[in-house]
C-alpha cells in the first residue's frame, strides 16, 4: 500500500517540527516513488523542510538540496535517472563533515547504486537550522509544488547509513533502529498517519489510500520480525493493530512506553 499524492494540488501530509526531525546535520532519507508525472511545477516534492529538499524535477531526475551556512549542497542526479509510472527505492545522505549523496534502485535491477551527477556541488559551512518548519511530505509548506504519483514508507535518520544497510533497508530489513529519527508507512490505513518511531505522526491532507505497493521488494515484514525491529529499537508495544498481505503481517502503529 502507499499514499497517492496530486488528486488536488494541495495534497500533502505535514508533521510539526520536533526535535528528533529538526536541524539533523546528519541524515539519511529513504522511500519508495512512483511519480507518475514531475509533479507541481515540474518540481515534485518528496520531502520539504525548508532547508532540506529532495523532490523529483524536469528531464526526470532527483534533486537533493542542504542549505549550509556558506555555499547550499546540491545534489542534481542525470537527465533521465528515473523513469515515470515506475517504482523506484530513493536514499538521499548528507552530512557537515562529506555533503549529499543519492541512490536510486528499482525492483527489476534488484540492487542499490550511486547515481550519476550532473551537478554535484559540495557546499561549505554547518547545515542550516530548520527547527523553525514542518517536514512536509509530498508537497511544499505552501502546497505549491505537489508530488504526483505514489510514496510510500518513508524513514529517516540522524546518521549516514552505508550503501550495504541502504541495500538491505531497500528489500525490507532495517539498519541502525537506534538512529531513526522518522518511518512514516503512507500506508494509508489512518489519519493522521502514524510515525511509527514515536512522535510526528503527519496531518493529512487530500492524499489518499492507494493499493499500489511497489512488489517483493516492499518491506511488509511478518509479525516475529516486527517484533525484533521494535527491541532493536529499544521499545515495546501496546495496542498494536496488525494488517495482514499474504503470509506477512505489518505492524500499523509503535507506541513508545
Amino acid at each position: 500500500m502507499a499514499r497517492e499524492f496530486g488528486g488536488a494540488a494541495t495534497d500533502r501530509l505535514t508533521v510539526a517540527a520536533s526535535t528528533p526531525i529538526n536541524d539533523l546535520n546528519t541524515v539519511t532519507v529513504t522511500a519508495w516513488i512512483h511519480p507518475q508525472t514531475l509533479g507541481g511545477g515540474s518540481f515534485g516534492r518528496i520531502i520539504d523542510k525548508s532547508q532540506r529538499l529532495l523532490y523529483v524535477a524536469s528531464t526526470a531526475h532527483i534533486r537533493w538540496a542542504n542549505a549550509r551556512a556558506t555555499t547550499t549542497a546540491l545534489q542534481y542526479t542525470a537527465a533521465n535517472s528515473i523513469t515515470l509510472n515506475t517504482w523506484h527505492f530513493l536514499a538521499a545522505t548528507f552530512s557537515d563533515s562529506d555533503t549529499g549523496h543519492v541512490y536510486i534502485g528499482t525492483l527489476s535491477t534488484g540492487g542499490l547504486t550511486e547515481a550519476t551527477y550532473d551537478t554535484n556541488t559540495a557546499g561549505a559551512g554547518a547545515y542550516t537550522a530548520d527547527n523553525a518548519t514542518a517536514l512536509t511530505i509530498g508537497n511544499t509548506g505552501a502546497a505549491t509544488r505537489n508530488f504526483d504519483g505514489y510514496i510510500a514508507n518513508l524513514m529517516m535518520w540522524n546518521t549516514v547509513l552505508t550503501v550495504g544497510e541502504l541495500n538491505a533497508v531497500m528489500r525490507g530489513s532495517m539498519a541502525r533502529a537506534s538512529a531513526l529519527a522518522g518511518w512514516w508507512p503512507l500506508w494509508g490505513i489512518s489519519a493522521p498517519e502514524p510515525n511509527w518511531v514515536g512522535t510526528g505522526d503527519g496531518t493529512v491532507t487530500g492524499a489518499t489510500r492507494s493499493d499500489h505497493p511497489p512488489g517483493t521488494g516492499f518491506p511488509l515484514m511478518r509479525s516475529h520480525r516486527v517484533q525484533r525491529l521494535v527491541a532493536a529499537a529499544g521499545r515495546t508495544t501496546k495496542n498494536d493493530h496488525f494488517f495482514t498481505h499474504g503470509t506477512d503481517v505489518g505492524l500499523h502503529r509503535w507506541v513508545t512506553v
